[in-house]
């Protein structure tokens, strides 16, 4: 069975082995001791900050229920049926009345052409992870127009 001792206890046995390896073995105990009571200030505050992204994460994955959840009650995935994402995602374009963020990272001119189908005043934001140099000049010239 193992033992285990508590600080004080590792005090008590030092004040009865008094050999050398004894005492030097007692020591490092109690520097252990004194790392852990340093690190545990250090780990909550890291434990806390693990239960904030948590509760972020799992707001996150409410609002993407919620989304899934409104899809599906609009009828937009059909049984059994081949589906046209081009045409969806035209009608959402043309629908939109306040503003369009897109999120990816495969964009291309195809995709700056079905934006300009959207209505007057609708903004749209792009967010990418990298640009290449083709697409820089897409869209320059797509904000030209």
């Amino acid at each position: 069975m193992p033992y285990a001792f508590t600080e004080q206890g590792v005090e008590m046995l030092s004040a009865v082995l008094r050999s050398n390896t004894a005492v030097k073995i007692n020591i490092q105990i109690i520097h252990a001791f004194v790392d852990m009571r340093k690190c545990i200030p250090n780990n909550g505050l890291i434990l806390q900050w693990l239960e904030r992204v948590e509760q972020v994460q799992l707001e996150v994955n409410q609002k993407f229920e919620q989304i899934f959840k409104a899809l599906e009650n609009e009828g937009i995935f059909y049984d059994g049926q081949v589906f046209d994402a081009y045409i969806f995602i035209a009608d959402l374009v043309r629908e939109a009345k306040c503003y369009i963020v897109l999120i990816d990272n495969y964009i291309d001119d195809t995709i700056l052409t079905l934006f300009s189908k959207r209505n007057k005043g609708v903004s749209l934001s792009i967010y990418i992870k990298t640009i290449s140099m083709q697409l820089k000049l897409d869209v320059e010239k797509f904000n030209a127009q």
